[in-house]
């Protein structure tokens, strides 16, 4: 008989990362304007993988709420925090994402405050990081140093 392997791994866990900032596309503070084009600049030249979430969006009004209701600030931007979720990967490949928690770290002045190094190998350890870091984000920064 020729034996018959049968693949018995079991599905992996892992967590991912990144950063997410709540900003206002609408925003007519200039201190508040500048703070947001500085903080995705930083982010985008130090290859930080982030998610921008735009509070003027009506589409992104529950995610919004979501992320005040996690910081306990309303209308003051740039808010930064730090995404994670456990994703389950299948023997096939697939993910399933089964938690995402996220916690608020602060605006742009914690951000100018904060050790990049150390942030930056936070988020590195993903192989997959770095490319996260990509042409749409960099485009947002744009949009935004524009309405400046």
């Amino acid at each position: 008989k020729i034996p018959v392997h049968t693949n018995t791994k079991s599905p992996q866990t892992t967590t991912r990362g990144h950063l997410t900032v709540l900003i206002s596309g609408g925003n007519f503070n200039l201190s508040q304007t500048a703070n947001q084009r500085s903080t995705l600049q930083l982010l985008v030249d130090q290859s930080l993988p982030h998610v921008t979430i735009d509070g003027m969006d009506p589409a992104q009004r529950e995610r919004r709420n979501a992320l005040f209701g996690i910081s306990g600030i309303r209308g003051n931007y740039p808010q930064i925090f730090v995404t994670t979720k456990k994703v389950v990967v299948g023997n096939g490949g697939e993910e399933e994402e089964v938690e995402c928690s996220d916690v608020y770290l602060g605006g742009y002045e914690w951000l100018e405050c904060c050790d990049l190094d150390e942030l930056r190998e936070l988020f590195m350890s993903n192989s997959d990081a770095e490319d996260e870091v990509n042409d749409e984000q960099r485009h947002t920064v744009n949009e935004i140093s524009v309405e400046i």
